[in-house]
């Protein structure tokens, strides 16, 4: 186990996952979720049974989370009011089948499960669940000739900063707004002298406009729930958009698009890493730079990767990472570890060397790729332990510490004593060690679990100058 706990599970889960029924509360399972060894408990006391792998696959808050926690306890009770039961249910649905559900028929409830749902994704970072959450919507309910799904949908597009989805749905209702006033004065046309139209002449072909009002997109015309949703930017856009367009329903949506362009900031797109430019699968790293690779390096290396991989419907394989330590340098270090088989240059600096490390052994906890840790043990013995003439065997003491490895550990102790007889042979005895925890800077000696700095201290004093072989025996196990 790693000595550190990862910060965001003690932010998203530190009170989420204590939480435990009060006496007298009565929890239902749901009917359709009922099997599984992971469970999820709504905040309206709906029991949800689904297996780990989709959750572990969809989402690394629930997947560190469980590594923190007993084993054997999976389970999750949930206490945001909005996280509830059609919430939880329409998150598991798009993991295990790739497909959205819609509870309600109201645009007003339609909306605000919308934004549960947007909110649930981005506090548990499944962002490959949010992109078969928009794309679902729009295939599935937008695009729908029957109902106007256009307030959602502009909302959805708001939501995630998305102003072509907006577009989408300001279009989409226009077109059925037009529609159905065409269809009016077809029907005012063809009236009888008694005024009452030929139904037989005339079906009601026509799609149902939502109840909102032909202009029930503009701001001011929304029930007053559903503006504060909007982000202010989105508001402002859609208002000026429609006076500039002349209130002209066929110009609304170029509009829009183009004052969008100048007044909301779009998400910046990835820069593309030179070094890993082509491959069918993508990592976006926490600092936004987007790193290609053949999937075969990455599923060989980690089964999350693999699973992960599961949940992007049409083929698209895109994992964005989100930690701190999951930035560029870390991906690239990674990257060329499993792809290629050797270390990159990490950092001249012994304190940057040894965090850059640090990130890159939690990477590949993290993501339980056991056997590319042993693979970059071997990488840093090979090509900086066994160097003669330059010593690194302070980062690789560190290293082995980071890695929780009391043999690499010894290695590099044995290379120190080696190196120093090497470049000092009339020095027969020394009177102080340069690996000792004192001798280190604190920075490099926070990122050590405790245990190991003791162990160092403790086999110096013990044995004064076999301390690599000494090392060993001392019991470094939680």
């Amino acid at each position: 186990m790693s000595h550190r706990t990862p910060s965001t599970i003690l932010t998203k889960f530190s009170a989420t996952m204590q939480r435990q029924p009060s006496l007298g509360e009565t929890i239902h399972d749901d009917k359709d979720f009922k099997s599984g060894d992971f469970t999820l408990i709504s905040s309206n006391n709906i029991r949800f049974r689904v297996d780990s792998v989709y959750l572990f696959a969809a989402s690394p808050i629930f997947r560190d989370a469980q590594a923190v926690s007993n084993p054997d306890d999976k389970l999750v009770h949930f206490t945001d009011e909005s996280e509830n039961d059609a919430t939880i249910t329409t998150f598991l649905t798009l993991v295990t089948e790739a497909k959205l559900v819609l509870f309600y028929k109201e645009p007003l409830r339609i909306c605000q499960h919308l934004s549960d749902c947007v909110a649930f994704l981005r506090k548990h970072e499944c962002f490959a669940t949010l992109r078969v959450l928009i794309k679902a919507f729009i295939v599935d309910f937008l695009m729908r000739e029957d109902l106007d799904y256009s307030v959602p949908g502009l909302l959805l597009g708001a939501l995630v900063n998305d102003p072509d989805i907006c577009v989408k749905a300001i279009n989409m209702h226009c077109t059925k707004v037009e529609a159905g006033a065409a269809a009016k004065a077809r029907r005012r046309s063809t009236t009888r002298d008694w005024g009452r139209a030929d139904a037989e002449d005339n079906p009601p072909s026509t799609p149902r406009v939502s109840e909102f009002g032909e202009n029930d997109l503009l701001p001011a015309n929304m029930p007053l729930l559903i503006h504060q949703l909007f982000p202010m930017s989105y508001v402002w856009v859609l208002s000026r958009s429609w006076v500039e367009c002349g209130c002209d329903y066929a110009l609304w949506g170029r509009s829009f698009e183009k004052l969008a362009k100048k007044i909301i900031a779009p998400d910046p797109p990835p820069e593309l890493d030179l070094c890993h430019d082509t491959g069918d699968f993508t990592l976006i790293s926490s600092d936004n730079f987007e790193f290609r690779i053949d999937s075969f390096h990455l599923f060989a290396a980690s089964a999350v990767f693999r699973n992960a991989a599961q949940l992007d419907n049409g083929g698209a394989k895109v994992v964005h990472l989100t930690s701190d330590f999951e930035d560029s340098d870390t991906v690239r270090t990674f990257l060329t570890l499993i792809s290629e088989g050797y270390i990159d240059d990490i950092a001249d600096d012994f304190e940057d060397r040894c965090k850059r490390l640090f990130d890159l052994v939690q990477f590949i906890k993290k993501y339980e790729c056991h056997s590319t840790l042993m693979a970059l043990l071997n990488a840093f013995h090979r090509q900086y332990l066994s160097e003669l003439y330059n010593d690194n065997t302070h980062t690789a003491l560190v290293l082995g510490a980071i890695a929780e490895d009391p043999q690499f550990c010894a290695q590099a102790m044995a290379m120190y004593q080696l190196l120093e007889h090497f470049h000092f042979p009339q020095r027969e005895q020394r009177e102080s060690n340069h690996l000792l925890p004192v001798n280190l800077p604190y920075k490099v000696v926070q990122l050590m679990p405790p245990v190991y700095t003791w162990a160092l201290a403790r086999s110096w004093i013990d044995c004064k100058y076999n301390v690599g072989d000494h090392f060993t025996r001392i019991d470094v196990s939680d």
